[in-house]
């Protein structure tokens, strides 16, 4: 392709604007999260965990000692973990 070609090499999907997620997540399923996904070995589904309101005390403290960092600080900000966790 050159440079003057102004066509997207992966097609009409190539636009940043058209991939992106709606901010729109009021029909995501939030409770329940953490009953399925506590110890899931997929991190990306123990993030989750932080979406449900539902989520016990002593799951959100055991997924808040999780290895991967995005995990342990996206539930940093739970409201069910102990303040001593």
């Amino acid at each position: 392709m050159k440079p003057s070609d102004s066509r997207r090499p992966y097609g009409a999907f190539s636009d940043a604007s058209q991939t992106t997620v709606s901010g729109d997540t009021s029909n995501f399923p939030r409770e329940h999260l953490a009953a399925r996904f506590a110890d899931d070995p997929d991190e990306h589904k123990r993030w989750l965990i932080y979406n449900d309101p539902t989520a016990p005390a002593d799951v959100v403290l055991k997924v808040s000692h999780a290895p991967n960092v995005n995990v342990r600080r996206s539930i940093a900000g739970h409201a069910n973990l102990p303040p001593d966790g």
